[in-house]
């Protein structure tokens, strides 16, 4: 009989993935706007980014999408060159 980590294996790394993708993105938006967001406004779903700000801070946000989406996209694959 195999053990509970054998089938629990495929979700290992699962939670590392999505809490950098988080951390790059916070990082980004704080960059790009100065807006400091939390890990906790930020939805990751099928490689998918969502951040929940209202107000002024989600129209800056939008304004600068772009800007977000490339340094986020250089960051991350800076970071995946290094691990």
């Amino acid at each position: 009989m195999e053990s509970i980590s054998f089938y629990l294996k495929k979700f290992e790394n699962l939670g590392l993935k999505e809490n950098n993708i988080k951390r790059v993105v916070v990082e980004c938006v704080k960059d790009a706007t100065g807006i400091e967001l939390s890990p906790k406004e930020i939805d990751v779903t099928n490689r998918q980014v969502r951040i929940n700000k209202v107000g002024v801070e989600k129209t800056e946000i939008f304004i600068n999408k772009s800007k977000i989406e490339n340094l986020v996209r250089d960051r991350l694959q800076i970071d995946r060159r290094i691990s």
